[in-house]
């Protein structure tokens, strides 16, 4: 091998050296950039984040003063009624004292509206009644109402179809005079010892959810027979 072929072969190599050197800088410099880059990436990604949470807080924050203004517009008017119903009294003591006359009245409206409600025979118990009565077929229920009282006798007539129903001979129903307020319901029976009729009336009246006042004049009753003073309601 000539001096001149081993001086190109160092001339290549040196050559091919610096080609690899100038590669390498050069996949450093990329590198380098890729990791600049990745970072600025990441720290627009972060701050994106802040914004979009700052600015949520700052939607619910003013979802929050909107309902608390909201509220106080409420508040208000029964702010007004407090003070000039306990002028007296301090702001939230007044309030409190109004809330109480408040919960007063609803429960006496609740009271009127419940006994307003006439009275109804639900339809869940006429199976169960029926079943109860089935075997006293024939057997006579008489029936009276306070004369005038309309939701009484309407009350009364749920009573007798249902009787009806059961088999029971029942019925008509009787308006009368009293100087004396029925209420209630009353009943007369010859007798309600386990297996009679009358504890079988007593029975259905229960599974219709009629609970016995007292009792109505027992005079000339049979074994065969009810007696049911249908009164106002209670």
């Amino acid at each position: 091998m000539t001096v001149e072929t081993l001086r190109d072969i160092a001339n290549y190599l040196l050559v091919g050296g610096l080609f690899l050197a100038a590669l390498g800088t050069g996949g450093v410099n990329l590198f380098r950039a890729r990791v600049e880059r990745d970072k600025e990436e990441a720290v627009r990604g972060k701050e994106q984040q802040r914004l979009d949470k700052e600015r949520e807080l700052n939607s619910k924050i003013e979802a929050l003063l909107k309902g608390n203004q909201t509220l106080q517009d409420r508040v208000a008017p029964f702010e007004i009624l407090a003070r000039a119903r306990y002028p007296q009294a301090e702001p939230n003591e007044a309030l409190r004292r109004l809330e109480h006359d408040l919960e007063s009245i609803k429960a006496r409206t609740a009271g009127i509206e419940a006994r307003a409600e006439p009275r109804r025979i639900p339809k869940s118990a006429r199976s169960n009644v029926i079943m109860t009565l089935r075997a006293y077929a024939g057997h006579r229920v008489r029936l009276s109402v306070p004369n005038g009282d309309s939701e009484a006798f309407e009350f009364a007539s749920q009573i007798t179809a249902l009787l009806r129903e059961a088999g029971l001979n029942a019925g008509p129903i009787n308006s009368v005079i009293s100087t004396v307020p029925i209420r209630g319901i009353r009943l007369a029976v010859e007798s309600e010892a386990p297996g009679s009729f009358g504890a079988a009336i007593l029975t259905a009246l229960h599974l219709c959810g009629i609970d016995v006042s007292g009792h109505a004049d027992p005079s000339r009753i049979t074994a065969n027979e009810a007696y049911l003073d249908v009164g106002s309601k209670q």
